[in-house]
């Protein structure tokens, strides 16, 4: 974030040396550590996944990391053209993935246990359902 509070690359002034130098190090000490992370679970507990097929935004959350590792690669060298992965990050269809998902195992959960859940409770439980468009308290402020 720049010096004040606005994300440096979403508007018309191009961010300062100042701030590129603050990004690359919030994104290799936070950032990236943690997309990392979040693929590596993808990757590691893929027989978990209820479909048959990778879906396409686990694809495209692998892509964004392959890519910020790229770009990390290259600060290393000294190379400061690029500060972004060059796929972007599926923050909104990776939070309605996992809530749908999420949803889905505990309703399944419930049926196994003999113990199914009433729509209203579920959406209580989770903070809301897929379809709708807030976001769940499940995942805090995440886009």
């Amino acid at each position: 974030m720049g010096p004040d509070g606005r994300d440096p690359f979403d508007h018309d002034i191009p961010p300062t040396e100042q701030e590129l130098a603050e990004w690359r190090t919030w994104a290799s000490t936070v950032f990236i550590p943690n997309i990392q992370a979040m693929r590596d679970v993808v990757v590691t507990k893929a027989d978990l996944l209820i479909e048959q097929e990778m879906p396409p935004v686990l694809l495209q959350l692998c892509a964004h990391v392959s890519g910020y590792e790229i770009t990390a690669a290259r600060w290393a060298q000294g190379r400061y053209e690029e500060h972004l992965s060059v796929i972007p990050f599926p923050g909104r269809g990776l939070m309605e993935y996992t809530r749908d998902r999420f949803t889905r195992l505990k309703k399944e959960q419930a049926i196994l246990l003999g113990h199914p859940v009433p729509e209203g409770r579920l959406r209580r439980l989770l903070g809301r359902t897929a379809t709708e468009s807030r976001r769940p308290r499940l995942f805090g402020r995440l886009q």
